[in-house]
């Protein structure tokens, strides 16, 4: 029995009797029980640390749109951080030879961030086109990315913390089992 304290929930344990053994003709038993994980450990120790990550991203819009190193430099600095630790946590995440959903997490992240530091070099180009009286074209960027972009951000991650927690994004057993097929990575 699996404690309450591990990051994995057994699903339909069974046992399978079998009168011969194909190969050394003797009766035995399968026991088929399948495990899955608890979301917490990755949501925690993972989904939320990228999560700040990216946004912090959004800080380089308070820096004036004329010091692109400065704001270059931050993006930059969350990028590689973001990628020390995808390095770091690519220890505790099962290898497989599909990209999970925790995978597809981190691949936007990292788009997101990138995504970020163009941002960061459009605003500098757009610094003294003027969009209106009182504002660049920059700086209406840089309050559209924050403002539209910061509220699908956490909308979205909000759709997405309610629907992990309700099995909605679980690979299916026996979709699972045809990925694995020939999967030679998959202990």
């Amino acid at each position: 029995m699996l404690s309450q304290q591990t990051q994995w929930e057994c699903k339909d344990p069974t046992i399978e009797l079998f009168s011969k053994d194909k190969i050394y003709g003797t009766p035995g038993f399968f026991f088929v029980g399948k495990v899955q994980r608890k979301p917490a450990f990755y949501m925690w120790n993972v989904c939320f640390p990228l999560f700040l990550i990216v946004a912090l991203s959004t800080l380089a819009t308070v820096v004036p749109a004329e010091d692109i190193s400065a704001r270059l430099g931050l993006t930059l600095t969350l990028f590689l951080t973001a990628t020390a630790f995808k390095i770091i946590i690519t220890n505790y995440l099962p290898r497989t030879n599909y990209l999970t959903l925790l995978d597809i997490y981190a691949v936007v992240s990292f788009v997101l961030l990138a995504l970020m530091g163009l941002e960061n070099a459009i605003a500098y180009k757009l610094r003294d086109v003027p969009c209106s009286s009182s504002s660049s074209c920059g700086r209406l960027l840089d309050i559209a990315v924050v403002e539209v972009g910061g509220l699908l951000f956490i909308a979205l991650h909000a759709v997405g913390l309610v629907f992990s927690y309700k099995d909605t994004f679980r690979v299916p057993w026996d979709k699972l089992d045809e990925l694995q097929e020939g999967d030679s990575t998959v202990e």
